[in-house]
Order: C-alpha cells, then sequence, then structure tokens
C-alpha cells in the first residue's frame, strides 16, 4: 500500500511540473503574408507578434500550408530575427515571398537569463 502512495506522490509531482511547463509551451498561429507584413525587399515575412518583439532568445518552427496540395512559397526559408528586433519568415534564396503565401508558425517564448 504504501509503494502505491509513493507512486501517486510521484505523479502528483510529475502532473504539477507538467502542468507548470505547459503554461510556457509553445504556442502558434497562421502567419498570412500581406503586402502590409512583407519586408526585407519582399524577401520576408515580419511576424507582428509582441511576445516575441525584442526577443532574440524565442524558439521558432515555421511549416509552409498548402492551398489544394499546392505549396505557395515553394523556396527554402527560416526564420530570421531582423534588424526590427521582430522575427520574419524569410526565403533563404533571395525570391520574394508571394502575398498570400501561409505558414503555420509555432513558437516557445524563451526569456534571457
Amino acid at each position: 500500500m504504501r509503494k502505491e502512495s509513493a507512486w501517486q506522490k510521484i505523479n502528483l509531482v510529475a502532473t504539477i511540473m507538467i502542468t507548470g511547463l505547459a503554461s510556457q509551451a509553445q504556442q502558434q498561429f497562421t502567419q498570412i503574408v500581406t503586402t502590409q507584413n512583407r519586408n526585407c525587399n519582399s524577401v520576408c515575412s515580419v511576424l507582428d507578434i509582441p511576445a516575441l518583439a525584442n526577443n532574440t532568445a524565442a524558439i521558432i518552427l515555421a511549416t509552409p500550408v498548402t492551398t489544394n496540395g499546392v505549396n505557395p512559397n515553394p523556396h527554402p526559408f527560416d526564420a530570421y530575427y531582423m534588424y526590427l528586433n521582430k522575427w520574419s519568415i524569410h526565403n533563404l534564396d533571395g525570391t520574394a515571398i508571394g502575398v498570400g503565401a501561409l505558414f503555420k508558425v509555432e513558437y516557445r517564448v524563451n526569456r534571457l537569463a
């Protein structure tokens, strides 16, 4: 009976820890490229998320969203911290990102120690 009670305590502590970590877990949104958020000579799309502004330690994962099975931005890209002190999705080959391209963006807001 005591072993079961000990496991229950361990499970409770683990649940509390996981819940605490989940409160700072990744968040997500869909970035739609517009003429207003294109920058870098139209090669990038600026992410206008207040939690990411001035946060060089954030972790960003962006994946293209297809439309009818077609990727509207079939170029290599990355998440790039830019001169505006914001993150952006940036085409690595220098090709302009087309208006209407969609990206699923997941991010974790890390704080600098």
